[in-house]
């Protein structure tokens, strides 16, 4: 992140270096309507800063980076509008009175912080629903991590390759649980536990079996809640 950090200073940094030599150096008529201009972009690349602390430093999260994105794209392209209008401008400054300089960005600048607000409240609508969902795949990570770990004690060959068929099978399940699917989620977590204690072999086979057969179940129960 410090390096994301680091290179979106540099481009930012860069970008406004450029922006400004071209502004004084190009021969624009530096009158009031230019200054309109120059200063309206300057609050773009404040506001474009501004973005990308909202996107991706708000949070640490890598889902909210992800939906973060959109707001920042949105304010660059903004950004990007405001620097060809502000040259428009420039061009036109000996011909152009102030008032409609003014008015033309208020426009572009209301129109970029129209888009800048609703990707974020998409975001926020986003990031709150998800929040408020029931994570329903929560049990079988649970038992494919757990299937990975006792397989990893096992001491026999032949129960360690039952245990690992069991946790392949259970790694290309449906991995949505629902009410269906409960007792059987659970049962086979207690399953995975007696395997791990178990004192002999065929008791640990055995165990390993019938928790293949209750995950074939589980399986057929809930393709057909679907």
């Amino acid at each position: 992140m410090k390096k994301l950090n680091v290179h979106a200073l540099a481009l930012g940094a860069l970008a406004l270096i450029v922006y400004t030599a071209l502004a004084f150096l190009l021969p624009f008529m530096q009158n009031a309507v230019f200054f309109v201009a120059f200063a309206c972009t300057l609050l773009m690349f404040a506001v474009t800063g501004a973005a990308f602390w909202r996107s991706f430093r708000k949070d640490e999260t890598l889902e909210s980076k992800v939906l973060g994105w959109p707001i920042f794209k949105a304010a660059v392209l903004g950004l990007m509008v405001q620097a060809a209008v502000s040259f428009v401008l420039m061009a036109l400054a000996g011909l152009c009175p102030v008032w409609v300089a003014v008015l033309v960005e208020v426009a572009v600048l209301a129109v970029c912080a129209g888009l800048l607000i609703v990707r974020d409240a998409g975001r926020e609508v986003v990031a709150a629903s998800e929040q408020a969902l029931p994570d329903t795949t929560k049990a079988m990570k649970a038992l494919r991590q757990q299937a990975k770990a006792v397989a990893a004690v096992q001491q026999d060959a032949q129960v360690q390759k039952a245990v690992e068929k069991l946790a392949e099978a259970l790694q290309f399940s449906d991995p949505v649980s629902s009410p269906a699917t409960e007792e059987m989620e659970t049962a086979l977590a207690g399953l995975l536990a007696q395997i791990k204690l178990a004192d002999h072999k065929e008791e640990a086979l055995k165990l390993a079996e019938q928790a293949a057969n209750l995950l074939r179940q589980r399986n057929d129960a809930a393709r057909m809640g679907k």
